[in-house]
């Protein structure tokens, strides 16, 4: 482990540098399900199967429903899948 000061920024450095171009490069994550619903499920790995099943089930009892999955779930640009990237939607 590095210990001294001047090298241990510029590595943090570097590696900030380069995680602000992984997070460019990520693919934009998966939806499915329409615009405009009253629930959005936030999902990654292994849930897209059943969290798009939740959406179909409940979509069919009337309850507007979408999903996002995301394939990477670190580094992620919020502003990608979120409309004004706070954490929340703008209509809530």
């Amino acid at each position: 482990m590095i210990e001294d000061a001047g090298t241990r920024t510029a590595m943090v450095l570097k590696y900030l540098r380069k995680l602000g171009a992984l997070s460019q490069e990520m693919g934009a994550p998966h939806t499915w399900g329409g615009p405009g619903a009253e629930v959005t499920l936030i999902g990654w790995g292994s849930t897209y199967s059943a969290l798009g099943e939740v959406v179909d089930v409940v979509g069919r009892d009337g309850l507007k429903t979408n999903l996002i999955h995301m394939t990477k779930v670190w580094p992620h640009s919020r502003p990608r899948f979120l409309p004004n990237g706070s954490g929340r939607r703008e209509d809530s």
